[in-house]
């Protein structure tokens, strides 16, 4: 799914918002905004927060949840198999 936006606030290694507006879909037009937030556990550990706010329907937020939840399980799995070589 293409998708388009602007960001917000960028603050390195703290936190992310940008908009979020799906691009040549037939998914109904919406601007949605994501926040992402990092937390430092310890040297080897950063807890991520992701938020999305302002989804047009519960089956969307749905959607994106399930989405999201993908892209950070392979983002984890990516960042796993960097730091062990």
């Amino acid at each position: 799914m293409a998708t388009r936006g602007e960001f917000h606030d960028v603050r390195r290694g703290e936190k992310l918002t940008f908009t979020w507006e799906p691009e040549g879909t037939t998914v109904e037009h919406f601007e949605s905004l994501v926040t992402v937030e990092f937390r430092e556990i310890d040297a080897a550990t950063t807890e991520l927060r992701l938020t999305h706010e302002n989804l047009p329907s519960e089956e969307s937020r749905d959607e994106h949840t399930d989405g999201w939840n993908s892209a950070l399980d392979k983002f984890e799995k990516f960042a796993r198999e960097l730091t062990e070589k």
